[in-house]
C-alpha cells in the first residue's frame, strides 16, 4: 500500500454488540513472505516516542491500528522524523518492545463490554 488510506474494521464486543473501528494508516508494507507491517510516521524524537511504548498499555496507537485492518499486521513501527545532528541522520525506526500480537490483543480486550470502566475508555470510540 503507498501513502496514507483511510480505513475501518468492525469489531465485535463480548456482549454481542458491534463497534466500526475508523482510522488512517500511514504505510502498511507487505513482505514477499506475506507478513505484513503498519508503519506510522512522527515528526517527534525517537526517544519520546520509545519512553511512550515502554510500558505496555500506555500508547495504544499501534495495536489500534492492528486491530483496524481487516487482516491483522504481523509487526508495527514508528518512524520518527526529528531534526539532523552530527552523526545523527535524525530519522529511527522505533518499534514496541513487546510482541505485537499481545499489545493488540490486550487492546481488543480493552475495548470490550466494560469500556467505559476500563483505564483505555478515553481511546475507545462506540
Amino acid at each position: 500500500m503507498a501513502g496514507e488510506e483511510a480505513k475501518s474494521e468492525a469489531l465485535a464486543l463480548r456482549d454481542g454488540r458491534e463497534v466500526t473501528l475508523v482510522g488512517r494508516v500511514d504505510r502498511i508494507d507487505a513482505a514477499a513472505q506475506g507478513q505484513w507491517r503498519v508503519i506510522d510516521y512522527k515528526a517527534r524524537p525517537a526517544e519520546v516516542l520509545r519512553k511512550k511504548l515502554k510500558q505496555p498499555g500506555e500508547d495504544v496507537q499501534l495495536p489500534f491500528y492492528g486491530l483496524l485492518l481487516a487482516r491483522r499486521a504481523d509487526s508495527a513501527a514508528y518512524v520518527s522524523f526529528d531534526r539532523a545532528r552530527a552523526g545523527d541522520g535524525g530519522v529511527s525506526v522505533v518499534e514496541p518492545p513487546q510482541r505485537f500480537d499481545e499489545l493488540v490483543d490486550s487492546v481488543e480486550r480493552a475495548c470490550g463490554p466494560t469500556c467505559s470502566a476500563s483505564p483505555t475508555a478515553r481511546r475507545c470510540r462506540r
